[in-house]
């Protein structure tokens, strides 16, 4: 069961990816940089005391990243240890606690 989970999710994944990658959305945003002295000090150009008037000025600079969604081994095999791994512990931890039942308890419980 763990086993299909594991693939079953991997199969969504790979398709959020290749869903991902097909529309390739882009994010953009605007990056100002002050150069100058910082607020307070002097005056009109602030800051640490700088040349007497140096005001603050400011540069705009836009930035677009596009999205993409990349595939690697290792993150799958990964996936599928960990869908493994909580297979065998939910087994592990269910087996033992029926273990410490009787028979008669375990019939109970069934009805």
């Amino acid at each position: 069961t763990s086993v299909l989970g594991g693939v079953l999710g991997l199969v969504l994944g790979l398709g959020g990816i290749a869903l991902v990658n097909a529309l390739s959305p882009s994010l953009s945003g605007s990056l100002q940089a002050a150069t100058g002295f910082g607020p307070g000090g002097h005056g009109d150009h602030g800051g640490f005391g700088g040349p007497p008037g140096m005001a603050p000025t400011a540069t705009d600079s836009g930035v677009t990243v596009a999205l993409n969604a990349t595939v690697s081994v290792n993150v799958l095999l990964l996936a599928l240890g960990l869908s493994l791994l909580g297979g065998l512990l939910a087994g592990i931890f269910g087996g033992a606690r029926a273990a410490k039942l009787s028979p008669a308890q375990a019939l109970r419980s069934v009805a």
